[in-house]
């Protein structure tokens, strides 16, 4: 039936829900392959933009931005380790092997692209409730993957 599962996890208790969905399924078909993604914000465009902005206005406030700048990498290098250890540890425990990827960048067309280039047959993620005023200005990122994948999309709640 699916042969490459890709799983969106990041350590919320929806996206808990869609690894375990992915072990169901393969448990179901123990021939398909699990691939775990993370997605990290890509912030280095607006960081370069801040950046670029200190210089030209020529501060004093330089070597702040850049340590501010390399802090904010470390701890989204961090989360993105401490999700994808997380989801390595629940699969180990079940003996099931997977291939992680960290990914970076906007998290829905992060994963579609990933799901696209690894020829995914179906993307697992999880729906995180927001507000209507977050939903309105943030939007919804297993809304957006929906809309473009081109694999069915389980969203788990």
């Amino acid at each position: 039936m699916f042969k490459q599962i890709l799983v969106a996890f990041d350590s919320t208790a929806a996206s808990q829900k869609a690894l375990d969905a992915a072990v169901e399924l393969h448990r179901l078909h123990p021939d398909s392959s699990l691939i775990i993604t993370h997605v990290s914000l890509d912030k280095s465009r607006r960081d370069s933009t801040m950046y670029e902005h200190s210089m030209n206005t020529q501060t004093d406030h330089q070597p702040a931005m850049e340590k501010e700048q390399f802090d904010t990498r470390q701890d989204e290098n961090n989360k993105l380790n401490q999700a994808l250890l997380s989801a390595k540890e629940v699969l180990d425990s079940r003996n099931i092997h997977a291939e992680f990827y960290p990914l970076t960048g906007s998290p829905a067309e992060a994963i579609v692209d990933y799901a696209i280039h690894k020829g995914a047959d179906l993307i697992i993620v999880g729906r995180t409730e927001k507000s209507s005023f977050q939903k309105r200005f943030l939007g919804s990122v297993s809304e957006t993957i929906v809309e473009k994948a081109r694999c069915p999309v389980l969203v788990m709640r």
